[in-house]
C-alpha cells in the first residue's frame, strides 16, 4: 500500500516546497494521479484557516505559521481512517 498526504502551513512556504520537491518521486500531489496511491490524507484541509484555506487556523498554529500544535496533530490525526488501512 502506498499513502500520501498534503503539506501543512503557510501557502508561500507550501508552494515554494512543492516547486522544490515536485521532481522527486514522492512529492507533489498534483504530478501523482490518485490512482497511485491507496489512499491521499489531505492533512491542510484538516487544520486550514476557514477564512483563509491556504494558510494554517490560528486555533493549530505552532507559532511559526507553518507547523501545526498539539490541537492541530490530533486534528490530523482525527481526519485518519484507521479501518481503511
Amino acid at each position: 500500500m502506498k499513502f500520501r498526504s498534503t503539506a501543512v502551513g503557510a501557502a508561500a512556504v507550501a508552494a515554494a516546497l512543492a516547486a522544490t520537491l515536485a521532481p522527486h518521486p514522492i512529492a507533489g500531489a498534483s504530478a501523482h494521479p490518485a490512482a497511485r496511491w491507496s489512499a491521499v490524507a489531505d492533512f491542510a484541509k484538516a487544520v486550514a484557516d476557514p477564512a483563509d484555506p491556504t494558510e494554517l487556523n490560528p486555533a493549530y498554529n505552532s507559532g511559526d505559521f507553518l507547523h501545526p500544535n498539539d490541537a492541530g496533530y490530533r486534528r490530523i490525526a482525527a481526519t485518519i481512517n484507521l479501518n481503511g488501512l
